[in-house]
């Protein structure tokens, strides 16, 4: 979903990383260093890492180095120095001759991160896919495949997650997201099958760590047979069967206690408080982990757009009750809820999914089905323009349901819009038509520009900016000639929302565009401005302008 990025396998490929020993001894300050990284305390590791620099010349040392401070600068946001750290550790890498692939391509993954974490995405993609030069580590890939998603560029995106997934089976639940935002639904459901599976283990729920000469467990899975036995953390495993554990490994104990399905294991335990020894049997059993929450929770969302409504349900109720807290567990039961009619319910769970186009979204048709449409489009109004496209195909068939969940808002208001016309009342009309359009879809966002112009034909002054939209179209004049493009149609997309009918608001805002090579959003505001201003007289150069856009997309690809 939307705002939910990979953070996992990113940290899983950092901390793959973190396992290179030099063949000589680290600086002294290195642990004290890596303590304060672990804790979280970046500024102080930064420090230590810094003075450990000074008092090693061992290439590998001052790779490792480089690429921890990093790590902590870009933990930080201080990502100019993230950069400059990484691309350090990078040359000093290369020096390397006990790690000339794992030291290079380890700074090469920070430098990527960072350069993300700047909004440099281009430079990031570089960046990884050098990486990749190293090293086919899933993380490479993952990287990449994240910024394609983020593009909304789904069928680069899975390729790429498929070449993650050919190396790490944990990157099948990210793939089977690509598919569900390209609409491919069913290949969703496979991967998720497979991902599924994947997190599916058969045990008896007993961690354990050798303490002392014997096992001690040091967890008991949730829902398993040792908790189901009692088993607690701190009890000392003395034998497991006929075999005492004492002097025995961990990967024997490890052996003694594996099994097929179904089979049982006899365990001796002593436990602190309890005078004397007692027995359990365990049983090996499938237990689905807590982290196939997002798997099932998916599959939720395909059931819902494939009109399992049932399925759907029952998919979502499973994710959420592996981990409650679980962000797309609470999405797809949320959107269960509003399914089936449990608007209460369904708000509840849709206001802890925080940053998410598609929470929203649900969260606006829930107001729009209970006829709060000035809350439903107070939603709908807030939500980032770049977050909605049609190549993100369920997302914008929730949007379309929602437009018609609005429609009892929207036709009233265009039917008052052609009583206040008829009236002499031309910029009521206009006002109710600009509420119609913050919620028509294309097409009928080109009937309603169609009557702002003639309104606006029939009486020229009302094309004049009000102060408000002035005051931000001047925001975007500013930040324009600052080069910051970012802000400006920002400023200018403000300036629409309050004068709709403002055909050279939406130029300018296509023109911003275009300086941002975001071209499909420029010909769609600059369409939209000769549906209002079709007799404009640069309309044939905004014609044209079209055509070049169409070039620059077309080579983009």
């Amino acid at each position: 979903m939307r705002k939910l990025k990979p953070a996992i396998f990113c940290a899983l490929f950092f901390l793959a990383f973190t396992t290179v020993v030099s063949a000589g001894p680290p600086p002294a300050e290195f642990d004290k260093a890596d303590s304060y990284q672990t804790a979280g305390e970046y500024e102080e590791a930064i420090q230590y890492y810094k003075i450990a620099l000074t008092k090693t010349t061992d290439v590998d040392w001052m790779g490792i180095i480089f690429k921890r401070l990093s790590n902590c600068h870009r933990q930080l946001k201080q990502y100019d120095e993230a950069i400059k750290t990484a691309q350090m550790g990078f040359q000093m890498g290369l020096k390397s001759t006990s790690y000339p692939k794992l030291l290079p391509a380890g700074n090469l993954y920070q430098l990527a991160q960072a350069y993300r974490g700047k909004g440099q995405p281009d430079k990031a993609i570089n960046a990884f896919k050098k990486c990749i030069e190293f090293t086919q580590a899933a993380g490479c890939y993952a990287g990449v495949a994240g910024i394609l998603d983020d593009r909304k560029d789904y069928e680069q995106a899975i390729a790429t997650w498929e070449k993650a997934a050919a190396n790490d089976s944990g990157m099948l639940f990210y793939l089977a997201r690509s598919y569900y935002y390209s609409g491919r639904y069913d290949d969703a459901l496979d991967t998720l099958s497979k991902s599924i599976k994947f997190l599916t283990i058969v045990t008896n729920g007993c961690k354990f760590k050798i303490d002392d000469r014997y096992p001690v467990i040091k967890e008991v899975r949730e829902g398993s047979s040792a908790q189901k036995e009692g088993l607690q953390a701190g009890d000392k495993i003395v034998k497991i069967g006929s075999k005492s554990t004492k002097k025995r490994g961990w990967n024997e104990i490890s052996d003694l206690l594996k099994g097929k399905e179904g089979t049982q294991v006899t365990l001796k335990i002593v436990r602190k408080g309890v005078k004397k020894p007692f027995i359990v049997t365990l049983t090996q059993e499938k237990i689905i982990q807590q982290t196939a929450a997002g798997s099932f929770a998916l599959r939720s969302l395909i059931q819902r757009h494939k009109g399992n409504a049932d399925e759907a349900f029952k998919a979502a109720d499973q994710a959420y009750s592996l981990n409650p807290n679980d962000t797309f567990a609470q999405l797809a039961l949320g959107s269960s809820d509003l399914d089936h009619g449990r608007n209460d319910e369904a708000l509840k769970l849709l206001s802890q999914v925080k940053e998410n186009t598609d929470a929203r979204i649900f969260e606006a048709t829930i107001y729009a089905k209970k006829n709060d449409f000035s809350k439903a489009i107070e939603i709908l109004s807030a939500i980032p323009e770049e977050s909605l496209s049609p190549k993100d195909v369920p997302l914008w068939s929730d949007r379309t349901a929602l437009l018609k969940a609005l429609r009892p808002f929207s036709a009233p208001k265009i039917e008052n819009a052609a009583r206040l016309k008829g009236q002499g009342r031309s910029k009521e009309a206009l006002k109710e038509l600009g509420d119609a359009l913050k919620i028509a879809d294309e097409a009928k966002s080109e009937e309603i520009l169609s009557k702002m112009y003639g309104i606006i034909k029939m009486d020229p002054t009302l094309s004049e900016l009000p102060e408000k939209a002035r005051k931000y179209a001047l925001r975007g004049d500013a930040a324009t000639e600052e080069g910051n493009f970012e802000a400006a149609v920002q400023e200018y997309r403000h300036a629409v929302r309050v004068a709709p009918y403002i055909g050279k608001l939406y130029f300018n805002t296509a023109m911003i565009y275009g300086k941002l090579k975001e071209y499909a959003k420029a010909i769609h505001y600059i369409k939209l401005y000769l549906q209002l201003a079709p007799e404009a007289p640069n309309a044939r150069a905004a014609k044209d302008q079209i055509y070049k856009w169409e070039f620059m997309m077309e080579r983009k690809k």
